[in-house]
């Protein structure tokens, strides 16, 4: 059984590289207090964009449904940068803004369409990509210092691949279960 399997576009290298470098300057002490962080360093570097859920038997469905559907949006420009957080009372998720673009809203689409048997999500669809699951966003004072430190982030990449990923139930680790190439551009 996995749990928290979703569809997430994994950060390249190079953004992978920058984002884990952001992790641990924002875990020295002053910034986050070890009590209100909990960070993504041991995960794969992704991007969400559509959870499913706990699943069990049917992450074979998924992949043969992503199989077969067309997922035919090209040349995903994404762009990382300012800072935000969903609250949810004290505890809440820090995270990089992904900015929205008609490819990443269209390709969310096809994927809501196809998958919604699976599971459907109520909320908004906000691209992002995770700082901490457990920030108290009423200290005021480490919010800001995150601010002024990915304040300045502007990172951009061409995603070409889409996963399905999901967490062992057993040992808690994060895995890639399934792996799509997204088509290339066409040269005219």
């Amino acid at each position: 059984m996995y749990r928290n399997v979703f569809i997430g576009i994994p950060l390249p290298r190079n953004i992978s590289k920058k984002y884990t470098s952001l992790l641990k300057k924002l875990k020295r002490p002053g910034i986050w207090q070890e009590l209100e962080v909990e960070s993504y360093e041991k995960d794969i570097p992704h991007i969400t964009l559509y959870f499913l859920g706990n699943q069990e038997e049917d992450v074979e469905k998924v992949k043969k449904l992503l199989l077969n559907s067309e997922l035919i949006i090209r040349n995903i420009e994404i762009n990382i940068g300012g800072f935000g957080i969903f609250k949810k009372g004290e505890e809440s998720v820090a995270y990089l803004r992904v900015r929205k673009t008609k490819e990443l809203a269209a390709l969310y689409k096809n994927l809501e369409r196809n998958l919604k048997s699976f599971y459907f999500e109520k909320r908004a669809f906000v691209p992002h990509l995770s700082l901490s699951r457990k920030i108290n966003s009423k200290n005021t004072k480490s919010i800001q210092m995150i601010k002024e430190k990915t304040g300045k982030i502007n990172w951009k990449f061409k995603a070409d691949t889409i996963c399905l990923l999901g967490r062992d139930s057993k040992t808690g680790k994060q895995l890639i279960l399934y792996r799509i190439r997204l088509p290339k551009a066409e040269i005219k």
